[in-house]
């Protein structure tokens, strides 16, 4: 998947993801194993970053994107995964898939940062 780029912001690693994608069996699985490795380096390299999907460029998501936010969960653990899914269809399809009960989604940048500033910090 080479439309994803990472962002450190303090403990956050925000993975913003672009462009539609177009999979095709011979590269579905290598372009899914690509990016599961990468999140799955970064929480290694940085024991206590959590993970920010940013889907502000996407009108759409596929099953590839879902399997990436579960695998994710999965990787995480206990560790908080937040989605921001400013596109109305985005956001319902993640709700009504269930993966709002996974990871906290947002519908802006704004209502992100805002819940992060109401948290104190340990």
């Amino acid at each position: 998947m080479n439309n994803l780029q990472v962002i450190p912001e303090g403990k956050w690693q925000r993975i913003k993801i672009s462009g539609n994608h177009t999979w095709t069996p011979s590269t579905f699985f290598p372009q899914l194993d690509s990016v599961l490795l990468r999140i799955k380096f970064l929480l290694e390299e940085n024991k206590d970053c959590n993970i920010l999907f940013d889907l502000s460029d996407l009108d759409t998501i596929d099953s590839s994107l879902i399997t990436i936010f579960v695998q994710t969960v999965r990787l995480c653990g206990k560790k908080p995964v937040c989605i921001i899914a400013p596109n109305n269809d985005v956001y319902h399809w993640l709700c009504l898939l269930g993966i709002n009960r996974l990871a906290q989604i947002f519908e802006t940048n704004e209502e992100w940062r805002n819940k992060q500033e109401a948290v104190p910090q340990i």
